[in-house]
């Protein structure tokens, strides 16, 4: 994933980071030929082919319309094309709606999931795509269909997988005009047929679940986490209440799910990313949480509970403490509050490296602003080894189409732990009482970071914004020991890039 930051001490608010220090390069990264085309800063996703060319993809779910570019082994353009709806469901008509909702490589094979609306009668279908020979083959198959709600105001789908590729999971949510959402859960074999449909329903009948996410471990565990809503006759009265927040599990054998509260020290939960530790066996829990009543992100939560049956494992909270605080940018810790402390955290990722710890990543900031990174490192048992936090000054303007949330790339290699990340050029002579310009806020370069299991980090820049513009992390392919994606930016040429991270 990706960490990129060249900072210095007068801009940061605490000595517990100076024990970074600039290294040489340590990944190699090749730049592809420039290519003019209109995509801007926008990759979706990009695949290997079995020939050695790479496959760049850019989708529109709105149009159902799929952009393809295609490169050799040597990031080389060879060709675009674009497909549409009638290229993949051949007797669609203008009353029904087509949206492209996933495009995955399942079994060595690229598959297209989509949607067909007909009044409230919903479809899901999947058909394969010939990358090669640039062609769906002639038959899509029905995955699943369902009524909408009357009430329903838009669906949202999600799809994941478990770690040897045998199980997937895709999930509809729909939520209703009161805001109520409900999950449904359909999980499918290696080839795709549906064994198994659950609900994510509330127990007690009353209100409903706000889904937040969902995972699926070889054996064909399905869990998923979730906020009760609170439905309140006064829309006026206070938001900072306790939200209640639910797992729900279920195996493959079984038909009743079992829904648990998740209620660790009657703290506020928020942030959850949810999944299956790299055995299978645990179900790992994760996120921010605050005090109740309280506006500010007081610390992170860890929770493993068993895969077999949702007993707790542990359940363990882990507080900012003052030096983490101070270490922040300023911008993202607020004293004059009457509730003070840390606002804009966003959890993006955990990461467990080969001893079952667990590293937080948080991103401070908005989707056009990003000020910060935290990096929190937790042993098996939930207990701090160390933290860091690191300035990143990357910002974004809606009509430029450019995101400033964290988009990064991490791998643990050598027994350390390492991020590519954007950050933003010249940020390092920078004071954060001065005023930021677009332009300094619109040129991130390409940083790696590397952590020892202390702490204590080199970094490196490997990219920078005059040579490819902007390097895209949102997408990224791995092949022999590298990792592709692209780069550009407004009113720049796109072109691939390779980072070397592994030896053949």
């Amino acid at each position: 994933m990706n960490k990129i930051y060249l900072f210095v001490a007068v801009v940061l608010l605490s000595i517990n980071v100076l024990n970074a220090q600039k290294s040489t390069p340590s990944i190699a990264v090749e730049i592809g030929p420039k290519k003019i085309d209109q995509w801007g800063r926008v990759a979706d996703q990009i695949f290997h082919l079995e020939n050695g060319n790479i496959l760049m993809l850019k989708s529109s779910k709105s149009s159902a319309v799929l952009n393809f570019r295609l490169y050799d082994s040597e990031m080389k353009f060879i060709d675009s094309y674009n497909l549409n709806k009638s290229d993949f469901y051949k007797d669609w008509n203008p009353e029904e709606r087509v949206r492209i909702l996933f495009f995955r490589e399942v079994k060595d094979k690229f598959q297209l999931f989509y949607s067909i609306e007909r009044g409230n009668e919903l479809e899901v279908m999947t058909c394969h795509f010939d990358a090669e020979n640039r062609t769906f083959n002639n038959t899509s198959r029905k995955i699943f269909s369902r009524k909408l709600n009357e009430e329903s105001e838009h669906t949202q789908f999600t799809f994941a997988r478990s770690s040897n590729n045998t199980r997937y999971l895709i999930t509809m949510y729909e939520e209703k005009l009161s805001g109520e959402e409900t999950a449904y859960h359909y999980l499918m074999t290696d080839d795709l047929r549906v064994i198994k449909k659950v609900k994510f329903s509330n127990l007690k009948r009353t209100n409903g679940y706000v889904y937040t996410g969902s995972a699926v471990n070889n054996e064909g565990t399905i869990v998923s986490t979730a906020f009760e809503i609170e439905l309140r006759d006064e829309p006026e009265i206070e938001e900072r209440v306790f939200v209640p927040l639910y797992l729900q599990f279920l195996r493959i054998n079984e038909t009743k799910p079992i829904v648990k509260e998740i209620d660790i020290e009657d703290k506020q939960l928020g942030d959850i990313v949810l999944g299956f530790n790299s055995e299978g066996n645990e179900i790992v829990v994760g996120g921010i949480y605050k005090e109740p009543l309280k506006l500010s992100s007081a610390g992170i939560f860890l929770a493993k509970y068993d895969a077999n049956y949702p007993d707790a494992i542990l359940e363990e909270l882990t507080v900012f403490d003052e030096d983490l605080k101070q270490s922040m940018f300023k911008f993202c810790v607020e004293r004059d509050l009457e509730d003070p402390g840390l606002i804009d955290q966003q959890l993006v990722k955990i990461i467990q490296d080969k001893d079952q710890g667990f590293y937080f990543i948080m991103d401070s900031g908005t989707a056009y602003a990003s000020k910060g990174i935290t990096v929190i490192n937790l042993d098996n048992s939930g207990v701090k080894r160390w933290d860091k936090h690191i300035l990143r000054i990357v910002s974004g303007l809606s009509e430029f189409k450019f995101n400033a949330s964290l988009k990064l790339i991490s791998f643990i290699k050598d027994d350390e732990f390492h991020l590519l990340i954007n950050q933003g050029s010249n940020f390092n002579i920078l004071n954060p009482s001065t005023n930021y310009t677009l332009e300094v806020f619109l040129k991130p370069d390409l940083v790696h970071y590397s952590f020892n299991e202390e702490g204590d980090y080199t970094y490196d820049k490997i990219l920078v914004f005059k040579d490819a513009g902007t390097a895209l992390l949102n997408s990224y392919a791995y092949k022999d020991g590298s990792i592709y994606f692209k780069a550009g930016g407004r009113m720049r040429k796109s072109l691939l890039v390779r980072a070397k991270i592994y030896e053949d």
